[in-house]
């Protein structure tokens, strides 16, 4: 048995000292028969503002994504774990590479996960909604995808099925593209989370802007 907390603690002043006199009894007595995964060296530096937050991470290293076996140091996949390729391969969307379950670092199809989501528009900034309040129903969700396909596909981008809340997308426009995960922009400013135009992946990120 594994329990991983995402969102337990950060390390704003705040944060710590509310920590310094919470009483979680039940939590304590569940953490009392588990034994502490062993520590181990920082996997990002500035964690706080990684793209991809660190109980993803966490996740990706139990897959063996990270790490000497994995795709790569967890450094340089920062906001570009393989999520999508592994749901693809999940689909059978994509062929399994050669080395298992784990996805190619370089597959021959670049993926992405799509989350509908409502934006709300202020007067200064566009702030991200929790993609779970907008609850669409299998059946709005396929409408909904259908409707926003030619937009991709004017893009090269070819939108696939898979739940309510998550398509995913196949297009050249997403290799090596480090994007945000969803988690870390609930809430806050849009803007700020956008793909960066680092001169690499300033194409890229100007046209995923625009769409």
């Amino acid at each position: 048995m594994h329990l991983l907390i995402p969102f337990a603690a950060c390390p704003s002043e705040a944060c710590q000292t509310h920590w310094a006199t919470l009483r979680l009894p039940y939590l304590a007595e569940l953490l009392a028969v588990l034994a502490p995964v062993a520590d181990e060296a920082p996997i990002i530096p500035n964690a706080e503002n990684s793209l991809s937050p660190p109980h993803e991470r966490v996740v990706a290293r139990a897959k063996g994504w990270l790490g000497p076996s994995g795709l790569a140091s967890a450094g340089t996949l920062d906001g570009l774990l393989p999520w999508a390729a592994s749901r693809a391969l999940d689909l059978g969307l994509l062929q399994p590479p050669a080395n298992g379950n784990t996805p190619d670092a370089n597959p021959p199809a670049a993926w992405a996960v799509i989350t509908p989501v409502n934006w709300s528009v202020q007067t200064a900034h566009i702030t991200m909604t929790d993609p779970a309040a907008l609850a669409l129903t299998d059946a709005e969700s396929r409408t909904l995808m259908a409707a926003m396909q030619d937009y991709f596909a004017q893009d090269g981008i070819v939108l696939h099925y898979d739940a309510p809340g998550r398509w995913l997308a196949c297009g050249d426009v997403f290799r090596g593209l480090p994007t945000a995960s969803p988690d870390r922009v609930i809430g806050r400013n849009v803007h700020d989370w956008q793909p960066s135009s680092s001169p690499a992946t300033a194409a890229q990120a100007k046209l995923l802007r625009r769409l």
